[in-house]
């Protein structure tokens, strides 16, 4: 009888750990949202600068910021993959500023927790986010060029921008859909 408690307090305490483990990696990927949000928003702003200045110092902003987006999408697209590389994962949690305790609960999350509803989701708004990062990207593309040309097209850069923003509303809405999403899976 005294085995049969030993066993199920052992059982308890192993659940009981596996779930604080599993709150805390979640809590760093809410924590990685917000940078990566906060990275986003930056680059939009850097953006909206060089189309007024052309100054090299905010298009370069503009890089530094969206190569967070980047990292955090490389360890993304790497914990794809059947056997992936985990000094490439921890390179793109790195670039993408995780902080470094959370970094390989959050991988282990990611390759264990698939197919976990939640979880699942969370990767599938993660992805569409970074797809539209990739829009992002091409329409920054196009105003670098603009702003560059020897007689910048005010009306264009314009109408770039309000393309940029219709895509920084979209991933104002992603971003908030992918804290809820881990947010109502812990709950």
């Amino acid at each position: 009888m005294l085995c049969l408690v030993a066993a199920t307090f052992m059982l308890l305490l192993v659940l009981t750990l596996s779930g604080i483990s599993a709150l805390t990696t979640i809590r760093g990927y809410v924590v990685g949202e917000g940078l990566w949000s906060k990275a986003q928003k930056q680059s939009v702003n850097a953006l909206h600068r060089y189309a007024r200045s052309g100054a090299e110092s905010d298009w370069e902003e503009f890089e530094a910021c969206i190569d967070v987006t980047l990292g955090d999408r490389l360890a993304r697209e790497e914990l794809e993959r059947l056997h992936p590389d985990m000094d490439v994962v921890m390179e793109g949690f790195e670039r993408g500023q995780i902080p470094e305790e959370f970094r390989e609960g959050m991988a282990m999350l990611f390759r264990r927790g698939r197919n976990i509803g939640f979880v699942d989701r969370a990767i599938e708004i993660w992805t569409e986010g970074d797809q539209q990062i990739d829009s992002l990207r091409v329409l920054a593309g196009h105003l670098r060029e603009v702003r560059e040309s020897p007689d910048p097209d005010s009306e264009r850069m314009e109408a770039l921008l309000v393309e940029i923003e219709a895509v920084d509303g979209d991933l104002t809405v992603l971003e908030a859909d992918f804290t809820a999403t881990l947010n109502d899976g812990a709950f």
